[in-house]
């Protein structure tokens, strides 16, 4: 289902007329529910909050943009958080290098000083404003040499978007409607039936997440010796 079916299908069952409430309330109703529900199931899967982002190095380039979450959606996340960074210097390294995160405090020389002299074996890099700065500058560019693993957050669903920029699987999206349907008796202030409806979607979402545990992989956790970190 795309945002704009969920709604109208929420409209449907509850006999929401569009005078009544318009979408962009509808669409209000359902991010603030959309959210709720990935932050849930986002903690049974991390799957879900764990993204990696690919970017191409450029040569004498240090500095490579973030996909922020208030930016216009190229996809359904921007990072929010960034959890580790490798970088690929040559395409003769068997295995990216893992970057350290420091900030500009830690440094005791210049920053050109790091971008010309660093190791490639012992990167690290700063995060600033809306861009992260690796050190040393690559010398060469390398398609997919720099690999982001961030935590996500969800954009806002709006008419624009298709089913593919919902971050739940589509077995799940009736969950979505039936989540909107209280604010629309809450809106008409009939208390039982805000209860009522609450009380259903609670119910339904439950046996969705436990349905998703079940489904849910665990993997096992294993030392890689050459990036010094556990991996999952």
């Amino acid at each position: 289902m795309t945002p704009s079916e969920i709604v109208q299908y929420a409209r449907t069952l509850s006999k929401c007329r569009v005078d009544e409430l318009p979408d962009s309330d509808l669409f209000s109703y359902l991010n603030i529910e959309y959210r709720r529900l990935w932050q849930d199931v986002a903690w049974i899967d991390k799957n879900y909050k764990l993204r990696v982002r690919n970017t191409n190095l450029v040569s004498w380039v240090s500095s490579y943009a973030l996909l922020l979450p208030f930016q216009a959606p190229t996809q359904a996340t921007g990072q929010i958080k960034i959890e580790s960074v490798f970088v690929t210097y040559d395409l003769s390294q068997k295995y990216p290098y893992r970057a350290k995160l420091l900030d500009w405090d830690n440094l005791n020389r210049a920053p050109e000083w790091y971008a010309d002299n660093q190791p490639k074996s012992e990167p690290f890099y700063i995060v600033t404003d809306n861009s992260i700065q690796i050190f040393p500058t690559p010398d060469n560019s390398i398609p997919n040499g720099l690999q982001m693993y961030s935590n996500q957050r969800p954009y806002d669903l709006d008419a624009t978007m298709t089913e593919a920029d919902i971050l739940i699987e589509r077995e799940y999206h009736d969950i979505m409607w039936k989540s909107i349907i209280p604010y629309v008796y809450e809106h008409r202030q009939q208390d039982e039936r805000v209860w009522y409806y609450q009380q259903k979607y609670e119910v339904d979402k439950q046996k969705m997440l436990r349905q998703l545990k079940k489904r849910v992989i665990r993997p096992m956790k294993w030392y890689n010796a050459s990036f010094k970190q556990y991996v999952y």
